[in-house]
């Protein structure tokens, strides 16, 4: 059996092998199995169909490269793999897991081949395994190539990106602040207009610390250091109390619903579950239909705490709501605008970090029906587990 042959007959079997040591990578454990095959089906079709197609020196020199002819059916690995490249990038893996990807599919396939490929003495069946074995290798490195250049490209985008949003954003907090000092300093002012503008400076100086302090977590997770905790004995239900409260004096049109069931006490760190609950009760209340009410339920699950936060409106679309935890997924670089105000756009990527520092997980749904329902799951810690990350 040629090697085509076999990847066409046994492509979920080599999946099924492949998808073990992706989803024992970190950031595929976080991943479901649709999320994590993605486009490595297409990819080893297009490469069983590569291989049975004729190709020059020339065609073959670029394939090495990462590039294709458009005459060529190598066009279609290169497609799956820019989409493979694009995916992972948007799902937090590093590049040395994208790559551990790769070799591992080579091996995969190599090995079950191996295992089931009758072993032969005439010298042509010899030769055309050899051929197919140098095919199949060729084909894997354009994958990973094309793969690899759509992901650094993508990360240098999102470098550029972000430092034009910091700059932005950071402009009009200082510009606010200088305002107030030429303000102040231009005449004498009753103690009225000193307080107000004193006021505003203070909102700007929190703006541009809330700004630093996004950039510090995000730099944290960027560097493997992790989001740091304080942990201590903590009464979610209280906590979510105080931060609805907080909400609701700047949302105060909006009907707010809360539901909780038991203590809901554990070993967390306090600040950052607030910030957590902050910024899912702030989406939720810019985001959805003003005229429905938000539904924030609590309750106790074995040793977890589940928390809900669910509200109505236009749902997230598809394409969206698979990255929506992924840094700056709500920024695009024609959305700079003056005045935008938009920020980083790192907040539900900073609170799943922080709920995956407590051991817990947080997901999203949205639907016509249902509206979007962001679930958190959070265990309750250890008696003595003070501090960590």
């Amino acid at each position: 059996m040629r090697i085509f042959e076999f990847i066409l007959e046994h492509t979920e079997e080599i999946i099924l092998e492949w998808e073990q040591f992706a989803r024992s990578t970190e950031s595929g454990e976080q991943m479901d199995k649709l999320a994590l095959r993605d486009d490595v089906h297409a990819i080893l079709i297009a490469i069983a169909d590569d291989i049975q197609t004729a190709q020059t020196s020339m065609q073959q020199a670029s394939k090495s490269k990462g590039e294709d002819d458009p005459h060529n059916r190598s066009r279609s690995i290169r497609l799956a793999s820019e989409r493979h490249g694009s995916e992972r990038l948007m799902s937090g893996f590093e590049v040395m897991e994208l790559i551990s990807e790769y070799r591992a599919l080579r091996a995969s396939v190599i090995r079950l081949w191996s295992e089931r490929r009758p072993s032969v003495t005439d010298q042509a069946l010899q030769d055309q395994a050899l051929q197919d074995m140098t095919r199949f290798n060729e084909s894997i490195d354009q994958s990973m190539a094309v793969a690899l250049k759509i992901y650094t490209e993508q990360v240098e985008r999102s470098h550029q990106m972000f430092l034009a949003i910091l700059a932005h954003d950071l402009r009009s907090p200082l510009s606010s602040i200088k305002s107030g000092m030429n303000l102040l300093c231009r005449k004498a002012r009753t103690g009225q207009e000193i307080d107000s503008i004193a006021s505003q400076m203070t909102i700007s100086v929190s703006a541009m610390d809330h700004l630093i302090a996004d950039m510090l977590d995000f730099a944290r997770t960027v560097f493997g250091a992790g989001i740091p905790l304080t942990k201590s004995n903590t009464d979610l239900k209280l906590l979510c109390e105080e931060v609805l409260n907080e909400t609701k004096l700047t949302h105060s049109l909006i009907d707010f619903e809360y539901h909780c069931n038991g203590p809901n006490q554990g070993k967390w760190d306090r600040a950052r579950l607030r910030q957590v609950l902050t910024n899912l009760l702030t989406n939720a209340a810019e985001h959805g239909d003003k005229e429905q009410p938000i539904i924030i339920t609590l309750h106790e699950e074995d040793s977890n705490i589940i928390l809900k936060l669910q509200n109505k409106g236009d749902p997230i679309p598809k394409e969206k709501l698979k990255n929506l935890f992924s840094p700056m997924h709500s920024r695009e670089a024609a959305e700079i605008k003056e005045n935008s105000g938009l920020g980083l756009g790192l907040g539900l990527y900073i609170a799943k970090q922080i709920v995956i520092a407590h051991g817990g997980d947080i997901a999203v749904e949205s639907s016509q029906s249902g509206g979007t329902i962001f679930t958190i799951c959070l265990p309750k810690g250890q008696e003595g587990d003070d501090t960590g990350a």
